[in-house]
């Protein structure tokens, strides 16, 4: 017999057709299609009622869900809203330490901070070697010179070297070729001198006096002083502060158009008192 789309032989109805079956339930929730159909209790012939009545008397009813293949996936639907958050997990163990990074620039210095307290003074060192002896102190260098002969004019008009013959003491200062002052230490000295002066002849005649430092004419030095008279006496008598290095020469010179002018010695039978010196020099380092 043919119902529908579904073929129902006698004996398959007879062996299922025992009691009436509630309609399956589809696996997601719904009901499924079900074919209904009454079956004789004594001959196992089967019908399907045309609606929904119910079986005659002396049938049965009979009821089977016919599921037919599966459609395909539907469109996937939107995705809902999301949910309220859980709690949170419990902490997981910490993890490996990572490498260090690279050094970051040096900062600006800090402020200096406060002066620690001294400390305890050390042992006092072994004194060292004395040194070499320096110089003499005060004025250094100094002599006293002089000259006991008379030194005539041997050459009018021209330069010449006044004589200091005789050292009477020195440290440092010396006469060389006896008329040139030398000094050991370079400085300041000061030359101080009297000279002896007189001339044999009548009329005025002068004589001047100046210095010189290794044979040369030391600028604005030179002094002159006039005798008058046969027999006339004067006395030259002044200083020059000179700066000298060690080893030059300092002269004093004179010169006189009168070959009678001199530096005149006088001995202590020509006087009273002691001789006269033709020329005294004293020399003394000030600086």
């Amino acid at each position: 017999m043919l119902i529908g789309a579904v073929t129902i032989t006698a004996a398959t109805l007879i062996g299922v057709a025992t009691s009436e079956s509630a309609p399956q339930a589809a696996q997601d929730g719904q009901s499924q299609p079900a074919i209904r159909a009454c079956v004789d209790r004594v001959t196992g012939a089967m019908r399907v009622p045309r609606s929904s009545r119910a079986c005659f008397v002396g049938e049965r009813v009979l009821v089977w869900s016919v599921a037919g293949p599966s459609g395909p996936t539907g469109q996937t639907g939107p995705e809902g809203a999301p949910g309220a958050q859980g709690p949170a997990g419990a902490d997981g163990a910490p993890g490996s330490r990572g490498a260090s990074g690279p050094a970051g620039p040096a900062g600006p210095a800090g402020p200096t901070g406060p002066i620690g307290a001294q400390g305890v003074p050390g042992d006092q060192g072994v004194p060292g070697a004395v040194g070499a002896t320096g110089p003499a102190g005060g004025f250094g260098g100094y002599g006293t010179f002089l000259d006991l002969q008379t030194q005539t004019n041997t050459s009018p008009g021209n330069p010449i070297p006044i004589q200091v013959r005789t050292t009477d003491f020195s440290r440092g200062v010396t006469i060389v070729n006896g008329t040139d002052v030398t000094v050991d230490d370079t400085g300041v000295y000061n030359l101080n001198f009297v000279a002896q002066l007189t001339k044999t002849d009548g009329g005025n005649d002068t004589i001047y006096i100046w210095l010189r430092v290794d044979d040369i004419d030391v600028p604005n030095s030179n002094t002159a002083l006039i005798l008058i008279g046969g027999g006339a006496k004067q006395v030259a008598a002044w200083n020059f502060f000179t700066r000298l290095a060690a080893g030059q020469r300092a002269t004093l010179m004179w010169a006189s158009l009168d070959v009678a002018a001199s530096l005149v010695y006088i001995d202590d039978t020509a006087t009273y008192g002691p001789s006269i010196p033709s020329m005294k020099l004293k020399v003394n380092q000030v600086g």
